[in-house]
């Protein structure tokens, strides 16, 4: 196992710890700026569909953009994406 990965947690066959930090950090670098804006929405208060109207896209399309921040931010649901990106300083 490479000497960064040896401070990580086990869990389910994935090593988190200092790696993933890395990772999420590259990750904020590769939001879109329709996720950006996805986020910003929900930062204010805008549920998905209301977000979607704002934006000029499906409930659906915003679905799918959700589920690349979540991935790309490493966020296990709306809030936590939210809370991640304002905490990272990249909406506000």
């Amino acid at each position: 196992m490479p000497d960064d990965d040896r401070d990580g947690l086990l869990v389910g066959g994935c090593v988190l710890g200092r790696v993933r930090a890395r990772r999420r950090v590259g990750a904020l670098m590769t939001l879109t700026p329709r996720l950006l804006e996805l986020l910003t929405l929900l930062a204010h208060g805008h549920s998905r569909e209301s977000a979607a109207r704002e934006m000029g896209v499906t409930l659906e399309t915003a679905k799918s953009h959700l589920r690349w921040a979540y991935v790309r931010l490493g966020a296990r649901n709306r809030a936590h994406a939210v809370a991640i990106a304002c905490r990272q300083g990249i909406i506000q």
